[in-house]
């Protein structure tokens, strides 16, 4: 995937970074998923169960959640016999990041 820019350049984001950034943006507004996002990137990678005991919430939640942030391309999942191993994408979350840091702290 192509480098984002930085959000408030002076020059317009292009609407195709535009449009990855926002859903970006979205998936992470939650504060579960900001969350989610906070643990596995600390972490090689953790299975759904995991998130169940660490959050306590329901699985059904934890896949809603996990869905989004898959969808936006922040965490990819394996599957490993019956359950599923997510791992954060570093580079995606690297380039939200980017973007949205303002210019005099990179």
């Amino acid at each position: 995937m192509p480098e984002l820019p930085y959000l408030f350049a002076k020059e317009p984001v292009r609407p195709a970074d535009a449009n990855v950034l926002a859903s970006r943006l979205k998936a992470v507004v939650s504060p579960t998923r900001m969350e989610i996002l906070s643990i596995l990137s600390g972490r090689p990678g953790l299975i759904a169960e995991d998130f169940v005991v660490i959050l306590d919430l329901a699985q059904p939640t934890i896949a809603h959640h996990m869905h989004i942030l898959r969808e936006a391309g922040l965490v990819s999942a394996v599957r490993v016999g019956r359950c599923t191993r997510y791992t954060v994408d570093r580079d995606a979350l690297r380039a939200l990041s980017d973007a949205i840091r303002p210019a005099g702290a990179r």
